[in-house]
């Protein structure tokens, strides 16, 4: 690749140097990263509705999410600040947002707790007792075994290709397990005509260029409390985006010092 001119604009730069990686249009990331970005969401928060509109997904303009979530995920912003910032909104709305942020914290003491798929993966095939980071992905833990084999029953001609961060459960019905980079090139590589994709769904791109005669479908997530029938996407993946990358490179900016004990 040649050096990249910052000079330009990211919209420039992405035509000019990453255009083979886009699948759409230029759009500017409604979700930006950093610190300043993370207090100006709070600083503009507004619930107003909330409690009628959470769950609301299309149209756009009806939307009640309040974009929070990658920044407290990634610590850039307190689960108490969020709390008192919606102190002043009506009860409804201000209770509601306010169980959300309490079960955001259960969840995430319990994913701390039963978090363990990757570890579980590799203990299944090599039984040993690999002693790991306690971590999880929300995207893969959301796929479910009972309803990919529904979905497995309607297409029995397709392969499942399963990411090892899934739930052995799931692991246990796949045809290839890997890493992204091995699914793409499963499916390039098997004869199967139909794929189920149990990972984030932004690999549907690479596997299209890679075998673009291929049907992708995505395995599913849909279960007992689910709010759709897949949610194979990580929002807080989504935020690393070029427009990111490129802000990054021509201010320097999120550098990060290590210790050199460390």
């Amino acid at each position: 690749m040649s050096l990249i001119n910052l000079e330009l604009e990211n919209e420039q730069i992405i035509n000019d140097y990453f255009k083979d990686l886009c699948c759409d249009n230029y759009t500017i990331p409604f979700l930006l990263g950093g610190q300043s970005n993370a207090d100006n969401a709070l600083n503009q928060l507004n619930i107003n509705k909330y409690a009628t509109k959470r769950n609301n997904v299309y149209p756009k303009d009806s939307r009640g999410s309040s974009y929070l979530s990658p920044y407290i995920r990634h610590g850039l912003l307190s689960l108490s600040d969020v709390w008192r910032a919606v102190e002043k909104f009506e009860y409804k709305d201000k209770t509601k947002f306010q169980d959300e942020l309490l079960w955001q914290e259960f969840s995430r003491h319990l994913y701390a707790i039963v978090g363990k798929k990757s570890r579980n993966y590799l203990n299944y095939k090599t039984k040993a007792d690999m002693k790991l980071w306690n971590a999880s992905c929300i995207v893969h833990e959301e796929f479910k075994a009972k309803a990919l084999l529904k979905l497995k029953e309607k297409n029995s001609d397709a392969a499942i290709l399963v990411h090892p961060e899934s739930s052995l459960e799931v692991i246990e019905l796949a045809d290839v397990v890997g890493s992204t980079s091995q699914l793409i090139a499963a499916c390039k590589k098997l004869p199967n005509k139909k794929m189920i994709v149990a990972t984030d769904n932004r690999i549907f791109y690479k596997m299209k260029k890679a075998a673009p005669n291929k049907i992708l479908i995505e395995a599913p997530t849909g279960g007992d409390g689910a709010t759709c029938i897949s949610c194979a996407h990580c929002p807080w993946m989504a935020m690393n985006n070029l427009d990111n990358l490129i802000e990054t490179l021509k201010k320097e900016k999120n550098e990060i010092i290590i210790n050199e004990d460390i």
